[in-house]
C-alpha cells in the first residue's frame, strides 16, 4: 500500500465529508458471535456525541469528491476548482479495519459524491460494506449514504449490510431544491426513502413468522437539511421535518448552518456567519416533536414562522400558550406536565436505601434478569412499564431478601396523542382535572374511579371534542372509553358521531351510532366505544357523545335527575 497516497486521499476526502452531518451510530444492534471483530450492540458500542447530537466516533469519509452534479451549495460540485481523489474499495476497508484495529474508530460512516451514475457509485459504497461484513467479519458500525436514483436491487442489498442508510435532502423545500441544485428533484430523494422503509417494515414483519430472516438497516434511515442556503423560514424546515418523520419513519433528521464556500449570486454571501445557534434551536424543536408529543405545527405558525434565538422553543411555545399554566402537576397527565419548560421525557424511579431495579416494557413481569434500571428512562411509543425493586442478601450473590409490589403503567400512543383538543362545550367544573388534555395523554383510565384524574365529566352539556392532527392525516377508526358507575349517577352515553374537517369549519361526519339506555341489569365498568369508516384523509376530528340527560325510572332515588358523563382517552387510527 502506498501510504503517502492513501494519506493525501485521506487528507482530502474526510474534510469534504465534514459538511455531512448526519452520522449518528445510535440504534445500532448486530453484535459479535465471537468469530468476526467488532461490536455494534448497546452495551458493546460506545460513541461521543457534541452538544448538537454529532457523533464523533465514526471513521468520516467520501469515497469520492468527483460529482456529476453541479449543486450551487457543495464544496464539491462539480464546477469548483479544488483537488480531486477517489479512494478504491479495498482502499476502504482496508482504512477501516486499520484504524479500528489501533481503537481509532468504532464504526464507518461511508458517502460520495456521485460519478458516473447513481448505481456506479452505490455499487461501490455496497461492495465495501459486504466486504468488511462477510470477508473481515467486522461487525462494528456502518452507515451508509444512499445515491438517488440507485436502483430498488442495489438499496436492498445496502440495507442488509449498513446499520443505518440515509438520503441527504439537502434542501428542506422543493423550491429551494429547484434554485440551488436545478439537476435534481424532490421525488429522487423521497423514492429510496419510501423504499428503504417499506424494506425495513416488510423485513420486521417477516422476521414475526421466519426468525431466520435477516435484519433490514436495523438502525432505520435519517437525512440532512442544509439550513440557510435556499432562505427557508425555521417553520418551513420544521414541518418538513415532521412530515419524513410521519411518512418515511425517519429515525434523524439532522441539521446543518450552511457553511459559505463558493460565489454565487443565489447564496448568501461568502462573509455570512454560519448560523450556529439557529441550527441548535432547531435541534430542540426537533426534539420537541420526537420525545415530547409536539406536532409540527405547534412549534411555529404563520405569524412566528422563525423560532427565537433567545428562548429555547419549549420555553417560547409556553410563553405564547399561557392558557396552558399552570398545570396541576400532582395529577396532570404525563404529556401536559412533559409540555412545562425545566421538565424533561425521561421516566425516574427510586428506592429507599438503593435497592435495584429491574424493569420491563412488554407487560412482563421484571424478573432478577430483566434490564436494570441504572437512570431515567426514555419512553417514547407504545410501552407497558413494569418495575420492581429487589433487595438481595449482601453475602450471597443473587439471593432476594425482600422483593417490592411491581409499578406499572402502559402507554398509548395513536394518531391523536399529545395533539391539540379543544372542547366545543366544557367539561364540569368538579371534573375536569387537567383539562382536554386528558382525554389525549396516552394514558387510559383503568378503573372507574371518576375522582382519579383519569377521567373528564360532563353534566349539563355533551362532550364535544376537535382534535387537531396537524397535518392531513389518512384516519379510518376512533374510539373512547366511558364510565359506568350508575350508583355514582354515571352513565353511558346514548349517540355518538364523528365528523371530520379540512379547515376546522366545515365538517362531514364519517360515522353515528344510537346506543341503548343502561338497564338495571346493566353492570358498572368501562364501557369501550369504536366507530370505523371508509378511511380518509384530514385534518380535524370532531368526537361528540350524547349523555344520557335523564336518569331512568328504574333508579330509586335518582330517577328523573341528570347524569353525568365521563370519558378518557381518545385514540384515532
Amino acid at each position: 500500500m502506498d501510504y503517502q497516497k492513501i494519506s493525501r486521499k485521506l487528507e482530502i476526502l474526510a474534510d469534504a465529508a465534514k459538511y455531512d452531518v448526519s452520522c449518528s451510530s445510535s440504534g445500532g444492534s448486530r453484535g459479535n458471535d465471537g468469530q468476526g471483530l467488532g461490536n455494534s450492540s448497546r452495551s458493546g458500542i460506545c460513541h461521543s456525541f457534541t452538544e448538537d447530537g454529532r457523533c464523533i466516533s465514526l471513521l468520516k469519509i467520501l469515497l469520492t469528491n468527483h460529482c456529476i452534479y453541479d449543486c450551487a451549495y457543495c464544496a464539491s460540485r462539480r464546477s469548483n476548482d479544488i483537488p480531486r481523489a477517489a479512494f478504491t474499495v479495498d482502499e476502504v476497508v482496508d482504512l477501516t479495519m486499520s484504524f479500528y484495529r489501533r481503537n481509532y474508530i468504532e464504526g464507518l460512516f461511508l458517502s460520495s459524491g456521485i460519478f458516473k451514475n447513481a448505481d456506479y457509485t452505490m455499487e461501490r459504497l455496497v461492495r465495501i460494506a459486504k466486504k468488511l461484513r462477510e470477508e473481515h467479519r467486522f461487525n462494528g458500525y456502518i452507515h451508509l449514504k444512499t445515491i438517488p436514483k440507485a436502483s430498488a436491487e442495489i438499496l436492498h442489498e445496502a440495507g442488509l449490510y449498513a446499520d443505518r442508510l440515509s438520503v441527504n435532502m439537502e434542501i428542506p423545500t422543493v423550491s429551494g431544491l429547484k434554485l440551488l441544485a436545478p439537476e435534481k428533484n424532490h421525488s429522487d430523494m423521497t423514492q429510496p426513502m419510501a423504499f428503504v422503509r417499506n424494506e425495513i417494515v416488510s423485513f420486521a414483519d417477516s422476521r414475526k413468522t421466519i426468525k431466520s430472516t435477516p435484519k433490514f438497516a436495523p438502525a432505520g434511515q435519517s437525512t440532512q437539511f442544509i439550513i440557510g442556503a435556499a432562505g427557508e423560514t425555521d417553520r418551513q424546515i420544521i414541518r418538513a421535518a415532521g412530515g419524513f418523520y410521519r411518512h418515511y419513519g425517519l429515525k434523524r433528521v439532522y441539521y446543518s448552518g450552511y457553511v459559505p464556500v463558493l460565489e454565487d449570486k443565489r447564496l448568501p454571501p461568502l462573509s455570512t456567519q454560519v448560523p450556529l445557534r439557529r441550527e441548535n434551536r432547531l435541534y430542540q424543536a426537533d426534539w420537541l416533536m420526537r420525545f415530547y408529543g409536539f406536532s409540527d405545527h405547534e412549534i411555529l405558525d404563520e405569524q412566528q414562522p422563525f423560532l427565537d434565538l433567545d428562548f429555547d422553543p419549549k420555553l417560547a411555545w409556553a410563553l405564547r400558550h399561557r392558557e396552558w399554566f399552570p398545570v396541576p402537576l400532582q395529577h396532570a397527565p404525563l404529556e401536559i406536565i412533559l409540555r412545562v419548560p425545566g421538565i424533561g421525557v425521561k421516566v425516574t424511579l427510586s428506592t429507599v436505601n438503593d435497592a435495584a431495579i429491574r424493569y420491563t416494557l412488554d407487560g412482563s413481569e421484571p424478573t432478577m434478569n430483566s434490564a436494570l434500571y441504572e437512570g431515567p428512562l426514555l419512553i417514547n411509543q407504545p410501552a407497558k412499564f413494569r418495575a420492581v425493586a429487589f433487595r438481595t442478601e449482601p453475602t450471597v450473590v443473587g439471593k432476594i431478601v425482600n422483593r417490592s409490589h411491581t409499578e406499572r403503567e402502559d402507554f398509548h400512543f395513536n394518531k391523536a396523542t399529545a395533539r391539540p383538543i379543544e372542547l366545543l362545550q366544557g367539561a364540569n367544573a368538579q371534573y375536569k382535572f387537567a383539562g382536554a388534555q386528558t382525554l389525549v395523554d396516552g394514558l387510559r383510565a383503568t378503573n372507574t374511579n371518576h375522582q382519579s384524574g383519569r377521567w373528564i365529566g360532563f353534566y349539563t352539556e355533551d362532550m364535544e371534542a376537535v382534535i387537531d392532527l396537524g397535518t392531513e392525516t389518512p384516519i379510518e377508526e376512533v374510539g373512547f372509553n366511558v364510565c359506568v358507575e350508575k350508583g355514582s349517577w354515571i352513565y353511558d352515553a346514548r349517540r355518538i358521531d364523528v365528523a371530520v374537517s379540512d379547515d376546522g369549519k366545515h365538517w362531514t361526519t364519517v360515522a353515528e351510532r344510537d346506543l341503548p339506555a343502561l338497564t338495571e341489569a346493566n353492570a358498572n365498568g368501562i364501557v369501550r366505544h369504536t366507530l370505523t369508516f371508509p378511511r380518509c384523509a384530514t385534518r380535524f376530528v370532531k368526537v361528540h357523545a350524547v349523555p344520557e340527560h335523564q336518569i331512568p325510572a328504574w333508579h330509586t332515588g335518582a330517577a328523573g335527575n341528570r347524569a353525568f358523563l365521563f370519558v378518557d382517552e381518545i385514540e384515532v387510527k
